[in-house]
């Protein structure tokens, strides 16, 4: 199925935080392939900000240059994982550094997504009853991190995830380790929709809910991408914030 694809990104500080360790990255390739990443990078003297320019830097270099399987996309972050934790054992300033990523690649109809940490992606898809337009949000990533595994473990209860002080402690990020595990999910894509990638600097500030009015609201993808940061921001802002989002309609 032939589907046509818009993109609109935006990255922004917060309004707690005194510098930007996110990075982003999207492109439209000539063969009609679309790629969109998100890192949220992590560590003291600006090391998480180096993390996460390095993973989006060196994907998109790879993604542009290259055919896109499940192998490949694994391989090349595996790669990645051990060039930044190889730059944090020689260099003591960037010792503890590393990054989460989001990455979505779509050729055709065909939505692979690849993640380790907790920076997400959603898909909202839009559905039609009675003439009027509304549309379903789903979740296709789950984060790598303490809070989830206590949640399939049953020792936490979802209505307990605001208490909880383990919120923001990942089991996975790339540099930690010299080897990691890619979580690789493939999707077919149906009818219309916004696929949505952020960190977790979105994700923690406002609910799928909010998320769900603002991408069906009827505006430009640029301005939804601006309402998502504002809101978030409005909420208290605690972190940088990531937006990338991928429209498609056949």
């Amino acid at each position: 199925m032939k589907y046509s694809f818009e993109i609109a990104g935006l990255t922004d500080t917060g309004k707690n935080r005194p510098n930007n360790e996110d990075s982003i990255g999207f492109d439209t390739l000539d063969d009609g392939r679309v790629f969109a990443m998100v890192a949220d990078g992590m560590g003291g003297h600006r090391a998480g900000e180096i993390a996460s320019n390095i993973t989006v830097t060196e994907l998109q270099q790879s993604l542009c240059n290259s055919q896109w399987d499940e192998s490949r996309l694994i391989s090349t972050i595996q790669q990645i994982n051990l060039s930044i934790y190889k730059q944090a054992q020689e260099n003591n300033k960037y010792q503890g550094m590393g990054t989460t990523i989001v990455l979505a690649c779509i050729e055709n109809d065909s939505l692979m997504i690849a993640h380790v940490g907790d920076s997400r992606c959603y898909q909202w898809i839009e559905q039609e009853t009675d003439n009027e337009s509304h549309g379903i949000l789903k979740t296709l990533t789950t984060d790598h991190s303490l809070i989830e595994e206590m949640l399939s473990q049953g020792l936490l209860e979802k209505e307990d995830l605001a208490k909880s002080m383990r919120k923001n402690l990942l089991t996975r990020a790339l540099g930690v380790r010299p080897g990691i595990e890619v979580t690789l999910g493939e999707y077919t894509l149906e009818n219309t929709g916004i696929i949505l990638l952020c960190s977790d600097g979105l994700s923690d500030m406002l609910d799928e809910q909010q998320l769900e009015n603002i991408l069906s609201a009827p505006m430009s993808l640029g301005f939804k991408c601006q309402n998502l940061i504002d809101e978030a921001n409005k909420a208290g802002g605690r972190d940088n914030i990531s937006v990338i989002l991928i429209s498609y309609s056949k």
